[in-house]
C-alpha cells in the first residue's frame, strides 16, 4: 500500500494515494494502523486469517466522507481490538441528496502491539485533492 508516515508533535498524520478514492481510503486507513503498531501485515493476509467488518458511513464531501470512514475504524479497533490492513469498498455519489456512501468489507486481525494509542482522526489541513495520476490526502490523528 502506497502510504507515508509523517512526523508532527504530538500526533501523526499519513499520507496516501491511490488512483481511485477507493484505493486512496484504504491507503490512508492501512497507514493509520501501522503508525498506530508501529507494525505492517500483509493486505493477502488480513483477507485469509482476518475477520470481515462490515463498514457504511456518509459524508457530504470526499473529505468528510474520508473521516467518517477512518473514525468507524477507530470505533471498530475500540470495541473488537483489531487492527484493518485490508479493505474492499464501494464510494458512490448521489447527486440527489449531495452525499458520497461508502460501503464494504474491512479485514482485522487482533490488535497484539500498540505503540500508539488512536483517538481520533482530524480536519487538520485535510484535502482530498485528485492529479492526473490519481487522488491523494494526508490526514492528522490525535494520538
Amino acid at each position: 500500500m502506497p502510504y507515508e508516515i509523517l512526523p508532527t508533535t504530538a500526533d501523526f498524520a499519513v499520507k496516501g494515494w491511490g488512483k481511485t478514492l477507493e484505493e486512496l481510503f484504504s491507503a490512508i486507513a492501512y497507514g493509520m494502523f501501522a503508525g498506530s503498531c508501529g507494525c505492517e501485515i500483509s493486505a493477502e493476509k488480513a483477507r485469509n486469517e482476518g475477520v470481515a467488518s462490515e463498514i457504511a458511513v456518509e459524508g457530504t464531501d470526499n473529505e468528510s466522507l474520508l473521516i467518517n470512514f477512518l473514525s468507524e475504524l477507530i470505533y471498530l479497533y475500540n470495541v473488537e481490538h483489531k487492527f484493518y490492513w485490508a479493505f474492499e469498498l464501494v464510494i458512490v455519489r448521489s447527486e440527489a441528496t449531495n452525499q458520497s456512501r461508502l460501503s464494504g468489507k474491512a479485514y482485522g486481525l487482533p490488535a497484539e502491539q500498540v505503540s500508539a494509542e488512536l483517538k481520533a482522526a482530524t480536519y487538520h489541513n485535510l484535502k482530498v485533492v485528485e492529479s492526473k495520476k490519481g487522488w491523494q490526502a494526508t490526514v492528522v490523528f490525535d494520538i
